[in-house]
C-alpha cells in the first residue's frame, strides 16, 4: 500500500505540470488526503500553480486553506503563486489579504510577491494603491524588477496619469533596468492619452536601438496616437513603413488608419484604403466600413456614401445602425431628403432598429428640405417606438419653425422639452431668441434671458448677436451697448450685423470715440466691414464734431473695396459744411449726383450752408436754383439765403420758385 501511494504522489507531481489537468491534480490531492498521506509542500505548490494557470482561483484558494489541515506550513513561494492566481482573476482585494498574511507570518516579501500584487492592482485600475504598494516595496528594500515597473506604467496609463507613467519609464532607463516591449507599448499608449503623438513616434523608432522588435501592439498604439492627434499623414507613413519591412498588420491597424483619414477629412484616401483591404485579403469589419462612411459624410459626399454602402452589403460585411446613420447624414448634408427617406426604408427592411440619432438625422434632412410636416411626422414615429427625443431633436424642429415663421410652434416645442425633463441647450435659447427678434417680441425675449440666468447658462456669441439686434430694433441703444460690453468682456466675437448695430448705437448715443475704437479694432483684426459699418462711423464722427476724421474715413472707403452711397455722401457733405470746406462739399455733392442719378435734398442743403458760411453766395444761389429745377422741396435755409441776397437776378428767380412751390403745395393740400 505504501509503495502504491508513493507511486501516486510521483504521478500526481507529473500531472501538476500541465495546467489543463488541474482537475485531475486536485482529485489526486483529495485521494492523498483520504489515505492520510502527508503530501509535500512542492506538491501543493504545483497544484496551486496548475489552478492559477487555468484561472481556477477558487480551487487555488481552497487548496491553500487545506494546507493547515494536512499540517503543511506554506512558504513564501506558495503565497506568491496564490497572489498571482488572484491577480489574474482580477481579485485584487483577496491578493492584498494574502500579502498581509505574508507580513503577519513574519515572512519577508520578495520582488515576486510585490510584482504579483502590483499586477493585481493594475488589472483593476487602482493606481493610487499601486503607488502606496510601490513605496512600501522600497521600505522593505525590495528592488523592483521589470514586471513591477511594467505594472506601474500600465496602471498609470489606464488611470489617465500619462505624465507619471512616462516618468516611471524614464526611471527604468535611468536605472538601466531591462526595458521590454511591454514597457514600451504601455508608454506609447501613455503618450497617446497625453496627445503627444510625436513622442509616441519617437519611442517607436528608438525601440530597435534598445534591441527591441516592435510588435503589432506597438504599431497600433503609435498609429492610434497619431489618429487621436489628427496626424493622418504620420499614420499613412507608419502604414507604408510596415508594408516596406513586411511587418504584419491586422484589422485594428487598418481601422486606425481609416479613422485617421476620416478625422483628417480625406474621404478619397479612406475609400481607396478600404478597397485595398479587400485586395490584400484583409477582411474589413463593420468598424472599417463605418469609418469610411463617416469620412464621406463629413465631406458631404452623399453619392459616394450611398454607393459604398451598397458595396459593403454585397461583400457580406454586415452594416449596422451606425452605417446607415452615417450614410443618411451624408444625404442630409447634401440636402437630399428623398434619399434619406429611402435609406431609412432600406434600414427597416434589413431589420435594423433605428435609434435617436437616426431620427435626428431625418429631422435635419426634412428641415433642409423645408418638409416641416414630415419632420413632425418623424417625431410622432419616434414616440410610437418609445424612443426618447433628445435636445437635438427639439432644437432641429425649433430651427425649422423659426425659418418657417412658426414662432408659436417653436415655443410649444420648448414646453414639451420641459415636460420631458430635458435640459435646453444654448442652441435652444438662441433659436427662440431669433424668433423673438424677427417678431419683435421684446417681453418674451426678456423672459427667455431671465430663464437662462436661472439655469446659469452661459450665453454665446449668437445669443449676444441676437439680443443686440433686437435692442437696436427697439431703439434700446444703451442696453445694446451694455450687451456689447459684456460680449467683449467674455472675449466673444460679434458678427458683421452685430458690429453694425453697435456702431449705429454709438452714433445715436453720440459716442464717436467708441465708434472709432471699434471700427479700428475690426480693421486691425482683419474682420469684414461694409458700407453700413463705414456710414455709421462717418456719421458718428460728424455728430461728434470730428469733421476731419469723418472726411478721412469717407476718403478711405475705396481702399477697402467699398464705394460710398448716398448716405455716405450726405454724412461727408455735412462734415464738410461744419468744417467750412465748401469746395469739398460741392465736389462730393456732384459726385453723389453723378453716381446715383439723384441727389438728396438734405445733401444740397448742407452744401448750400457750407457755401453760405464761407461767404460764397454765388455758389450757394446756384445750388438753390439747381435744387429748385430738380423739383426738390425748398426749406428754410434756402428762404433765408434768398432773403439775404438782395435783389439780384438769382435771388429774384429763387423767390419766384419758392412762391410757385408754396402755392402748389397749398393747392394739393387743399
Amino acid at each position: 500500500m505504501k509503495i502504491r501511494i508513493l507511486k501516486d504522489i510521483g504521478r500526481c507531481n507529473r500531472v501538476f505540470k500541465t495546467a489543463s489537468e488541474w482537475e485531475k491534480a486536485l482529485q489526486s490531492i483529495f485521494n492523498l488526503t483520504e489515505v492520510r498521506q502527508r503530501s509535500s509542500l512542492a506538491t501543493f505548490n504545483d497544484v496551486i500553480s496548475a489552478c492559477a494557470k487555468s484561472r481556477q482561483w477558487q480551487a487555488a484558494v481552497y487548496i491553500f486553506a487545506k494546507l493547515e489541515k494536512v499540517r503543511v506550513q506554506p512558504k513564501l513561494v506558495t503565497h506568491n503563486v496564490l497572489i498571482s492566481a488572484l491577480a489574474k482573476a482580477h481579485h485584487w482585494q483577496k491578493a492584498i489579504s494574502i500579502l498581509n498574511v505574508i507580513l503577519g507570518h513574519s515572512l519577508r516579501p520578495n520582488v515576486a510577491s510585490y510584482s504579483a500584487t502590483l499586477s493585481a492592482y493594475e488589472k483593476n485600475n487602482h493606481w493610487p494603491r499601486m503607488l502606496q504598494c510601490f513605496e512600501e516595496m522600497q521600505c522593505y528594500r525590495v528592488v523592483p524588477n521589470t514586471i513591477a515597473y511594467n505594472s506601474m506604467i500600465s496602471a498609470l496609463e489606464k488611470g489617465h496619469q500619462w505624465q507619471r507613467s512616462v516618468h516611471v519609464f524614464d526611471t527604468m532607463l535611468q536605472k538601466r533596468l531591462p526595458v521590454d516591449v511591454i514597457s514600451s507599448n504601455s508608454t506609447i499608449s501613455a503618450y497617446q492619452r497625453g496627445r503627444r503623438w510625436d513622442k509616441s513616434v519617437e519611442l517607436l523608432r528608438s525601440m530597435p536601438k534598445m534591441e527591441l522588435q516592435p510588435d503589432i501592439v506597438s504599431l497600433n498604439a503609435t498609429m492610434s496616437a497619431c489618429e487621436t492627434a489628427h496626424q493622418w499623414q504620420h499614420s499613412v507613413i507608419l502604414m507604408e513603413g510596415m508594408q516596406t519591412h513586411s511587418q504584419c498588420s491586422d484589422v485594428i491597424t487598418h481601422n486606425t488608419l481609416l479613422s485617421a483619414l476620416e478625422k483628417g477629412q480625406k474621404w478619397a484616401g479612406a475609400v481607396w484604403h478600404l478597397h485595398s483591404m479587400f485586395r490584400a485579403s484583409i477582411r474589413p469589419d463593420t468598424i472599417s466600413c463605418n469609418a469610411t462612411l463617416s469620412a464621406c459624410e463629413k465631406a458631404h459626399k452623399w453619392q459616394q456614401a450611398i454607393y459604398l454602402l451598397g458595396n459593403i452589403q454585397e461583400s457580406r460585411v454586415s452594416a449596422d445602425t451606425i452605417s446607415y446613420n452615417a450614410t443618411m447624414s451624408a444625404a442630409e448634408k447634401g440636402q437630399r431628403w428623398e434619399q434619406a427617406v429611402g435609406l431609412l426604408d432600406s434600414m427597416c427592411r434589413q431589420e435594423l432598429q433605428p435609434d435617436t440619432i437616426t431620427f435626428n438625422v431625418m429631422i435635419r434632412a426634412m428641415e433642409k428640405g423645408s418638409q416641416w410636416h414630415k419632420a413632425f411626422g418623424i417625431l410622432q414615429n419616434m414616440q410610437k417606438r418609445d424612443l426618447q427625443p433628445s435636445p437635438i431633436t427639439f432644437n432641429s424642429l425649433m430651427i425649422m419653425c423659426e425659418r418657417e415663421h412658426r414662432w408659436q410652434t417653436a415655443f410649444d416645442l420648448h414646453s414639451q422639452m420641459r415636460r420631458a425633463l430635458l435640459q435646453p441647450s444654448i442652441a435652444t435659447y438662441n433659436t427662440l431668441l431669433s424668433s423673438c427678434e424677427r417678431r419683435h417680441r421684446w417681453p418674451v425675449a426678456l423672459g427667455l434671458v431671465a430663464e437662462m440666468r436661472r439655469r446659469r447658462m452661459q450665453a454665446d456669441a449668437i445669443t449676444f448677436n441676437t439680443l443686440i439686434s433686437l435692442c437696436v430694433k427697439r431703439k434700446r441703444w444703451e442696453m445694446a451697448l451694455n450687451l456689447f460690453a459684456d460680449m467683449s468682456a467674455q472675449a466673444l466675437n460679434a458678427d458683421l450685423i452685430t458690429r453694425n448695430a453697435v456702431l449705429s448705437a454709438f452714433e445715436k448715443g453720440h459716442e464717436w470715440e467708441k465708434a472709432i475704437n471699434l471700427f479700428s479694432h475690426v480693421q486691425h483684426s482683419e474682420r469684414s466691414v461694409d458700407q453700413i459699418s463705414c456710414n455709421a462711423t462717418i456719421s458718428s464722427c460728424e455728430k461728434g464734431r470730428q469733421w476731419e476724421t469723418a472726411i478721412c474715413y469717407f476718403q478711405r472707403m475705396p481702399w477697402k473695396g467699398l464705394w460710398p452711397n448716398a448716405v455716405s455722401h450726405f454724412a461727408a457733405i455735412t462734415a464738410c459744411e461744419r468744417s467750412m470746406r465748401w469746395a469739398d462739399a460741392l465736389r462730393l455733392l456732384y459726385a453723389c449726383g453723378h453716381d446715383y442719378g439723384h441727389s438728396s435734398g438734405l445733401a444740397y442743403n448742407s452744401a448750400i450752408l457750407s457755401c453760405e458760411e464761407s461767404l460764397h453766395y454765388r455758389e450757394a444761389l446756384s445750388l438753390s436754383l439747381e435744387i429748385a429745377h430738380k423739383g426738390l422741396w425748398v426749406n428754410d435755409v434756402q428762404s433765408a439765403l434768398a432773403a439775404g441776397c438782395g435783389n439780384t437776378v438769382e435771388a429774384v428767380e429763387l423767390r419766384a420758385g419758392q412762391l410757385s412751390r408754396q402755392t402748389e403745395h397749398i393747392v394739393w393740400s387743399g
